[in-house]
C-alpha cells in the first residue's frame, strides 16, 4: 500500500466557475479584481489518498520441462 500526497504545489491562478464566486465573497485566497483562487496546497480533484497492488499468481508445472503461469492484477485509474 502506497500513501499519496496529492497537493497542488503551486497553483495561484486556479479559474473560478461564476456559479461558485458567490460562495468564495470574503475569503482570501480569492481576488476578486483578477478572478482567480489560490489552490496552492488543496488536494487534487479525484486523488485517492492511497494506492494498492492486489496480485494473484500462481505457477504450475506440467511435465518436466514446461510450465504454466497465471496473473491478476485489480486496479482503479483515476481520470480527469
Amino acid at each position: 500500500m502506497s500513501l499519496l500526497h496529492g497537493n497542488y504545489c503551486t497553483f495561484t491562478n486556479a479559474s473560478v466557475a461564476a456559479g461558485i464566486i458567490p460562495y468564495l465573497a470574503g475569503n482570501p485566497r480569492y481576488h476578486p479584481t483578477t478572478g482567480f483562487y489560490d489552490a496552492t496546497a488543496n488536494r487534487l480533484n479525484w486523488a485517492p489518498r492511497f494506492s494498492t497492488l492486489q496480485a494473484l499468481q500462481m505457477t504450475a508445472s506440467l511435465l518436466r520441462s514446461i510450465s504454466a503461469r497465471a496473473e491478476m492484477l485489480q486496479s482503479r485509474t483515476y481520470y480527469d
